[in-house]
């Protein structure tokens, strides 16, 4: 598995900073995961240990930059006494490779534009090189390494000459041991320096040993396993179109996943696997392989695999299967999107077969055509917004952003609750399960009566805003600060009846990974001068040619539901 890009620390940092912090990852793990750990990840921190201190601070600090190849003339820190003498060690003791093999292209990859010209000038023929030297230097680097590397030439003794080639070693257990400390591979020592420069600001929440994300050896095997098969999934359709997908590279991933355990898989082992194998699914569909597809979706528990079976059961002219499974679905859905997915496709599928159906109720959605003058500066959405600003509204952008970010603020303390398996490491922006239905189920008590009192109290709106000042800047899932200014927070808490905040947040908390989208566009707030019209209005905006997607749908007819104002504007664009 190739190593996630590593993000460039600000170079004025000292190298020991680095050290400290590698170090407080191996402190943890050795604390948390003794028992998960193998002799040879247990070697390694015992020797990387036992190493000068030169050899560690130059380890880290390369582990740490963009790599996976440095030029070792490149390498100055002045907190390191003998940088030679420390690679010298590092590779004696296997944590450093030097003058290893490699692809010419990345050695290249590794010189200057200048070094690259003089390369071609000192062992390229005139024959060879076609061009002046104003034609040369003209060319781009990329150019310029594709030239080299086409010419019969010695590139690797050149370079030799200039300088030593390092690659740092032990990469496996290096990504061992940060996927036991975050629980993830996308998260690095990055965290270390934005955190301790004031950049982030994390949540104080309680961590415990037994709350530990990995319980087994077994588990971390297995996790490891899918995050490289995930990986190697996006390498084999990334910059693809349909027709270069290959559908047998695909499947071939299928041979490698985890085996499911007789006693019962872990649900988050399963959800990885699941997700892997719908998006497999999914792709196989698109290059017109719907039977391999079927049977895939068969094999896995999450959505939106059985919406996709009933699509492909349709295409496949077996409307009666179809019709059955979206009959399942609707009898026990595994979410609202499933639910209404089913109903909406029994209808269609009934009437393909000629079935009868009651009618159903529909939601009337009010409509306003809008004329406006078109600017090409301008979006359709803060085209509209100027509109009503110019009607002396109080007008704002809303989206899925302040609505979340307002339910974040409302359940802060819920949502970073330590409860057994939701937070393992320090720098979590929320419990592992946020987006998933438990998050809900485990936290039922709390949420009832946290709707309860936003019904009730007339306190909450600035209570909504004391936390508003505490809690500012600290990194949360939800909130979204600079786009979550306090003057439209105060103006929602203080204008939107609570009643209505809370029948969203209730929705929301359902599950927030499938309700967090779909909200309107806008929100806008009348001057207290306009009697007639409500305290305020969500504005779903629609250009030419737009229409409602399904999200949008559901939430429009929730609001409908319980009496919260909303119109879809439909934007004309005056010729």
């Amino acid at each position: 598995m190739s190593k996630p890009a590593a993000k460039e620390y600000p170079e004025e940092l000292p190298v020991g900073y680095y050290l400290d912090n590698f170090q407080r990852i191996l402190d943890f793990v050795a604390s948390h995961y003794d028992d998960v750990l193998t002799t040879d990840e247990k070697s390694f921190s015992q020797l990387f240990r036992a190493l000068s201190l030169d050899a560690r601070r130059l380890y880290v600090r390369l582990i740490s930059r963009k790599g996976p190849l440095f030029r070792s003339d490149t390498l100055s820190y002045a907190e390191i006494k003998d940088i030679e003498a420390a690679a010298i060690e590092l590779t004696r003791n296997g944590f450093l490779e030097q003058d290893g093999p490699c692809e010419l292209s990345e050695e290249l990859a590794l010189l200057k534009k200048a070094e690259i010209l003089e390369l071609i000038e000192d062992c390229g023929s005139e024959t060879e090189i076609d061009l002046p030297r104003t034609a040369l230097k003209a060319l781009r680097k990329q150019q310029l390494v594709e030239l080299a590397l086409s010419l019969q030439i010695e590139i690797r003794g050149w370079i030799r000459g200039l300088f030593h080639l390092l690659r740092p070693q032990r990469e496996k257990e290096i990504l061992i041991y940060r996927l036991l400390f975050f629980g993830n591979l996308y998260q690095d020592l990055t965290e270390f320096v934005v955190t301790d420069l004031g950049h982030v600001r994390y949540e104080s929440y309680e961590i415990r040993k037994q709350d530990r994300l990995f319980r087994s050896r077994e588990i971390l095997e297995d996790t490891f396993r899918l995050i490289e098969l995930n990986e190697a999934f996006y390498q084999a359709i990334e910059g693809r179109s349909v027709h270069e997908i290959d559908a047998n590279a695909l499947l071939s991933l299928l041979e490698y996943l985890p085996q499911q355990s007789p006693a019962g898989e872990d649900p988050d082992l399963r959800r990885m696997r699941d997700n892997l194998i719908n998006g497999i699914a999914r792709h196989l569909e698109r290059i017109g392989n719907d039977g391999q597809a079927l049977h895939l979706y068969r094999m896995t528990e999450l959505p939106p695999s059985r919406e996709r079976q009933a699509r492909i059961l349709e295409r496949q002219k077996r409307l009666e299967e179809a019709i059955e499974l979206c009959r399942q679905i609707a009898g026990d859905p595994w979410e609202d999107l499933e639910r209404e997915f089913a109903e909406r496709y029994i209808r269609k599928l009934s009437g393909k077969l000629g079935l009868s159906l009651s009618k159903t109720e529909i939601t009337e959605i009010p409509v306003q055509l809008l004329e406006l003058e078109f600017d090409p500066l301008l979006g359709v959405e803060e085209s509209v917004l100027r509109h009503y600003q110019g009607r002396r509204f109080t007008a704002y952008h809303g989206e899925n952003v302040l609505w979340t970010g307002l339910f974040g603020l409302a359940f802060w303390d819920i949502v970073f609750l330590s409860l057994p398996g939701t937070f393992f490491n320090r720098y979590q922006r929320g419990p592992k399960d946020l987006y998933r239905p438990e998050f809900r189920r485990r936290r039922a008590g709390l949420i009832e009566e946290r709707l309860r009192h936003i019904r009730s109290s007339s306190a909450w709106p600035e209570e909504m805003l004391e936390l508003y000042d505490r809690k500012q800047g600290i990194a949360s899932d939800l909130v979204h600060w600079k786009l979550l200014p306090r003057e439209l927070v105060a103006r929602c808490v203080r204008t939107i009846p609570r009643n209505h905040l809370a029948a969203i947040f209730d929705k929301l908390s359902e599950h927030l990974g499938a309700n967090k989208s779909g909200f309107p566009d806008l929100v806008v707030f009348p001057t207290p001068r306009r009697r007639k019209t409500p305290a305020y209005e969500l504005i779903e905006v629609k250009g030419p040619g737009d229409q409602l997607q399904i999200n949008q749908r559901r939430w429009l007819r929730y609001f409908s539901s319980h009496g919260i104002p909303f119109r879809v504007v439909r934007v004309q664009w005056r010729e």
